[in-house]
């Protein structure tokens, strides 16, 4: 089965239709209700053709539905439909391409969210251990501990990047003696 195809399924229905003369110029419908088992099901294939029209492929009532023909009718229609699955997975459309990358960004923004809940749930964890184990003194504490240990880090760094400037500039001066020295030598043999 292709996705343009459709499946009309009928079940009961009326065998006969008529109007009866009651008298007076009046008549009343009158209708038989269908009684043949075989003719209670019914199903119309309808096919939308490249044409733009509906197109009754097949009907088939209660005797075609038990027959040998239906059921390898049937068995054809299910591994068209299958062929067709397959064809839409290997090869989607570009509007199916669209919403399955539509689908995995809200995935993935849906993921994001919820480890930031989780952090944020453990955060607050945390500060809820904190605040009941210390008092405000503790805190106060701990935070001014915490910033004296990046002061240190801090004076550390600048000590490092000192020393380094240091070497540097006696490189550099050795270097220019080495380069006056050089310019001396070539000048004497020139000379």
């Amino acid at each position: 089965m292709s996705p343009h195809c459709v499946w009309l399924v009928i079940v009961g229905g009326y065998e006969r239709f008529r109007m009866k003369d009651v008298g007076g110029g009046k008549k009343e419908p009158i209708s038989t209700l269908i009684g043949d088992t075989n003719r209670l099901i019914m199903i119309i294939e309808l096919v939308y053709s490249e044409a733009g029209e509906w197109i009754v492929q097949s009907v088939l009532d209660g005797n075609d539905l038990t027959s040998k023909n239906y059921q390898e009718k049937y068995e054809l229609y299910s591994k068209t439909r299958t062929w067709w699955m397959d064809q839409l997975i290997e090869y989607p459309t570009e509007r199916e391409m669209k919403l399955q990358r539509y689908i995995q960004s809200l995935h993935e923004d849906l993921q994001v969210a919820h480890e930031s809940k989780v952090s944020l749930q453990e955060a607050l964890v945390e500060a809820n251990k904190q605040v009941k184990g210390d008092d405000s003194n503790d805190i106060m504490s701990s935070v001014l501990e915490e910033m004296r240990q990046e002061q240190e880090k801090l004076i550390e760094e600048k000590q490092i990047i000192t020393e380094s400037y240091e070497k540097l500039k006696v490189t550099v001066a050795d270097m220019e003696e080495e380069k006056e020295q050089y310019l001396k030598e070539k000048q004497i043999i020139i000379g």
